[in-house]
């Protein structure tokens, strides 16, 4: 085995933010993030394993803002009685919140950073990434497609059982939208992109850590050219980028946290400019980086990349105008936010079908928008719910603490139980 010393990345005071130690579900976010911790006057200390809210309560804003996005394009609402210019702005801006999966990448380009600095061993940190995603991923996956049986998914009523069996297993494994197999759960290419994202750092802190062998600048270089190369295929994957950034440079943004002010102005710039851009293509294409490098195209997106990064560094350090984000509300939703990610859209599929057939003929469309929203929020907060602590809590810990054994543990727990099975049959081993 090579000699693997720590990173240059990690520093000698660790400056990262933990989520909440009083849910395990986020246990390995917790010991990879920051521990920046807040004072009563807003001050930021980096104090290890302390918990910081304010990105918490930002996952909560993000799941809360990407389902919006989906009620307000279910198609319940109905906008023809606006005026034209109010009809085009409502439109316009409630469009730009399915950008709160960007704002999800910075969260995730902050957590990565310092989780490869916690493991400093990139198996284990694959490992992790694994038992983050896949333990609610599956079950979520799997009943889509009971779902789809059940309520008449209209593709699936023209497609074969081997071609089913394909899209399943190729959404289990989250190669969609890379491979040309249709996307069945509206947010997994978002997965995809977070795989590739943790590949592509995983590959970063490897060169970067120093070994007994010298890696050539030439690893250096072709790892540019692929990242470089993903970013043009996939341009919304830009938005990694802020949160290591952040991660990377924390202690340059405390000092200069006159800077850290107007964080929802950001937000607004960032949702506006990036909506300007108007990507929602998941899947590689060259159309889209095209759109960022034509004119004004690379005007907005400058615009929002910068203002992305000027609010995500605003949350981290926890200033005035975020507050509101430590709010037990934005806990709770901060703490179920993966869960409540994947499964809100399945609830909504089948509230939406319900809604439409009986009460959207009787009630009108304000109606049954308002009660759609509030069905599909509370159902999938209490499936969310579950799902964290049945899921992301126990299971994962448990599929934690089995990674963690050694292998030889592991051998010899196998062992004994064939001897002692061979010895009830009266066998010798």
């Amino acid at each position: 085995m090579n000699s693997i010393h720590h990173s240059p990345l990690l520093p000698i005071s660790p400056s990262t933010v933990t989520e909440s130690p009083a849910q395990t579900k986020l246990a390995e976010d917790a010991q990879s993030m920051s521990a920046t911790s807040v004072s009563a006057k807003g001050e930021v200390s980096s104090t290890k394993n302390s918990f910081n809210p304010y990105i918490n309560g930002f996952r909560g804003f993000c799941v809360l803002l990407v389902f919006a996005f989906h009620v307000t394009n279910s198609g319940l609402i109905s906008v023809s009685a606006l005026p034209t210019p109010s009809r085009d702005a409502f439109l316009f801006f409630t469009s730009s919140w399915r950008y709160g999966v960007e704002l999800f990448f910075m969260i995730s380009g902050f957590v990565i950073v310092n989780s490869l600095r916690r493991h400093n061993n990139i198996p284990a940190f694959l490992m992790d990434r694994c038992i983050r995603i896949f333990p609610v991923w599956v079950p979520v996956n799997f009943c889509i497609f009971v779902l789809a049986s059940l309520l008449g998914w209209k593709y699936f009523a023209s497609t074969t059982l081997a071609d089913k069996l394909w899209i399943f297993v190729a959404n289990l494994f989250l190669l969609p939208p890379l491979i040309p197999t249709p996307v069945v759960h509206p947010a997994s290419w978002s997965l995809t992109y977070e795989w590739l994202f943790y590949l592509c750092a995983a590959a970063a802190f490897s060169l970067s850590l120093r070994q007994t062998v010298k890696r050539p600048p030439s690893m250096w270089i072709l790892l540019c050219v692929l990242v470089a190369c993903l970013l043009m295929l996939l341009p919304r994957a830009l938005f990694f980028l802020p949160g290591v950034i952040v991660a990377l440079s924390w202690s340059s943004w405390k000092e200069e946290r006159r800077l850290l002010r107007f964080p929802w102005l950001s937000l607004l710039v960032f949702l506006v400019a990036w909506r300007m851009v108007n990507l929602d293509e998941a899947r590689p294409t060259t159309v889209a980086i095209m759109q960022i490098l034509s004119w004004p195209g690379i005007l907005y997106a400058s615009l929002a990349f910068i203002a992305g990064l000027h609010l995500f560094a605003c949350v981290c350090n926890g200033s005035g105008a975020t507050r509101w984000l430590q709010h037990t509300s934005m806990q709770v939703l901060g703490n179920i936010s993966y869960s409540f990610y994947l499964w809100h859209p399945i609830v909504m599929f089948a509230v939406k079908k319900g809604v439409t057939q009986w009460l959207l003929p009787r009630a009108g469309w304000v109606w049954s928008a308002a009660i759609f929203a509030l069905l599909s929020f509370v159902i999938a907060f209490v499936i969310s719910s579950l799902s964290c602590r049945l899921i992301e809590q126990r299971l994962a810990k448990q599929l934690r603490a089995w990674s963690k054994k050694p292998t030889s543990v592991i051998a010899t727990q196998s062992t004994t139980v064939t001897a002692m099975a061979i010895s009830s049959k009266g066998g010798t081993l």
